[in-house]
């Protein structure tokens, strides 16, 4: 039996158990984009909440979300300082991939939960 009840004129119908189900995956993708840093498109964000509360399981009223997850970054010398390490070694150690970090420009930043992460399982 397919979850989706009718597609037509521009208006999707969906099993209630279907959209719920799809309502949780939208927000747990969000959840874990936001664990790296990323942000998905708030509208979005609102479209499976407004979908999750249609299909049964209404939410408490919280305002729209409007802004991005905010995680403390740091520079490369902050997390070389954490590690104990050269800015050098912080740098090849993103380039090569085996710490996560995001290249700006020639920079890099990195989340200070990477690092703390990276220093607990790298003793």
């Amino acid at each position: 039996m397919s979850s989706v009840v009718s597609f037509s004129g521009g208006v999707v119908l969906l099993r209630p158990d279907a959209a719920r189900s799809l309502a949780k995956a939208v927000i747990q993708a969000s959840d874990a984009m936001a664990k790296r840093g990323q942000v998905m498109n708030p509208a979005v964000i609102n479209l499976a909440m407004e979908i999750s509360s249609a299909a049964g399981h209404p939410e408490p009223d919280q305002p729209p979300i409007e802004h991005a997850y905010e995680y403390e970054h740091i520079t490369t010398n902050e997390a070389a300082e954490i590690l104990g390490c050269s800015t050098r070694y912080i740098r090849r150690l993103a380039a090569d991939g085996r710490l996560p970090g995001e290249r700006r420009g020639a920079a890099w930043i990195f989340d200070r939960e990477d690092i703390e992460v990276y220093k607990s399982f790298n003793r």
